[in-house]
């Protein structure tokens, strides 16, 4: 009798230690289990907050009413093309673009009508630019254009193009037939007759910016509805 107790000795120490060993393995695999499920929720949770940051740039870089890009938008994206020229001179061109007489539009017939245009403005210059140009509003009733790859001359012919399209535009408000015209300010960066007088100094885009903004005021003076370019007398 004494024998065969000794003998049942090994096997429950080894029947207790598979036990352990079962155990434990069902312990592995319940965390195993539990740090997957933490990790796929750790994912999604990444992955909404990558889309919520993605969402956020977006809003922040594009106009709500025009579905354009905005100010801030146009800055990042010349940047680089503006590098370019100053490095390689290549031809790039600013063109400003303010609506004529819109304020009128919009106390005669409310800001609805003004929202309108505005929006049929953008897609209309939206068909007028390249894949490689950036587009932008600017502000109010303003747009901007940085047309890359682009002189004085096939600068002249694309701000032509958009003022005349721009003319074409027709809209119904009140049973009244109402158009619109645009006033183009055109600057194209060590081109043209201020090509001298600029070469020697240090430019900003700003500065290329405002003197867009001169030329199109020029516009302006001059009767509207036209496009000017921006020359050295326009400083004073």
């Amino acid at each position: 009798m004494v024998a065969y107790v000794k003998r049942q000795q090994p096997l429950e120490i080894y029947k207790n230690m598979l036990g352990q060993l079962i155990s434990n393995f069902r312990l592995i695999k319940e965390m195993e289990q539990k740090i997957a499920d933490k990790t796929q929720h750790l994912e999604k949770a990444l992955k909404e907050a990558e889309t919520l940051k993605e969402r956020y740039v977006s809003l922040s870089m594009v106009d709500s009413l025009t579905s354009l890009y905005n100010r801030r938008f146009f800055y990042e994206q010349i940047a680089v093309p503006f590098a370019k020229t100053k490095r390689y001179d290549d031809p790039l061109c600013f063109l400003l673009i303010d609506l004529d007489f819109f304020k009128a539009i919009n106390d005669d017939y409310g800001h609805a009508a003004g929202d309108e245009v505005l929006i049929d403005v953008a897609e209309t210059l939206k068909k007028t630019v390249r894949e490689e140009d950036v587009l932008a509003r600017f502000g109010g009733e303003e747009f901007i254009i940085g047309f890359t790859n682009t002189d004085n001359g096939k600068g002249m012919f694309f701000a032509e193009r958009i003022r005349k399209a721009l003319e074409a535009l027709q809209w119904e408000f009140d049973g009244n037939t109402t158009s619109i015209t645009a006033s183009i300010g055109l600057c194209c960066v060590l081109c043209g007759s201020a090509a001298q007088k600029l070469k020697g100094e240090e430019h900003t885009i700003d500065q290329y910016i405002h003197y867009a903004d001169l030329a199109m005021y020029a516009a302006k003076a001059r009767g509207k509805n036209q496009v000017a370019v921006f020359n050295e007398e326009m400083l004073d």
